[in-house]
């Protein structure tokens, strides 16, 4: 059965760029892109992901609320979060909320990758910084 991802980021490019790079990975794998918070949770009520990769600052709902929301409705859901504004509060507050990694931009590709694949296989959480 494929693995359901979707990239929550309010810059397109970036998220798109993501997705093309995830393709990659083989065809176990379902990507899809919502620009917006208030887009993924519309869409997550639609569908089921297995992992979520979101942004941390984005207008309106920001990623740590997103994911904060996301774990509380479905548990098994893994999340990683990306940020150009990495600190050690946001990462101690990721950690609380078990998102499965905390990687911040930029970041190589291979970073993303690896984590990905980390997530999706229940590995323990990791902190990539680039």
């Amino acid at each position: 059965m494929k693995k359901r991802i979707l990239i929550v980021d309010d810059e397109p490019n970036l998220a798109f760029l993501l997705a093309e790079n995830l393709v990659d990975l083989g065809p176990n794998y379902e990507i899809e892109v919502c620009n917006s918070s208030a887009d993924a949770l519309a869409l997550n009520e639609e569908k089921s992901f297995d992992l979520v990769i979101t942004d941390l600052m984005m207008p309106g709902i920001n990623g740590l609320a997103l994911t904060k929301y996301l774990a509380e409705q479905k548990p098994e859901i893994k999340l990683i979060l990306m940020t150009a504004y990495g600190n050690e509060e946001v990462a101690l507050r990721a950690r609380h909320l078990g998102i499965s990694s905390y990687i911040t931009k930029p970041f190589e590709m291979e970073d993303m990758l690896a984590a990905v694949q980390t997530a999706l296989n229940g590995e323990p959480v990791s902190q990539v910084v680039s």
